[in-house]
């Protein structure tokens, strides 16, 4: 089912599954905007959800600059 069409049908709590397919050098433009906060305060669930998968890049032989915006 389409998200949009979901959304009329599902709780609000109903939890969902995404997945999202990027290059490394997105993802690391995604962490500088949703992580680091390079144009901005991030809201805090989107820095939530850019930490954890900040953390599983690095898991996977990444590596990301540490910045003074970093928790």
């Amino acid at each position: 089912m389409l998200p949009q069409d979901a959304r009329g049908i599902l709780p609000i709590d109903t939890a969902t599954v995404c997945a999202y397919t990027y290059t490394i050098s997105e993802w690391r433009n995604i962490i500088d905007l949703r992580y680091y906060g390079t144009t901005g305060a991030p809201h805090p669930n989107a820095k939530i959800i850019a930490g954890m998968i900040r953390e599983k890049l690095i898991d996977a032989g990444h590596e990301f600059s540490k910045t003074e915006k970093e928790n």
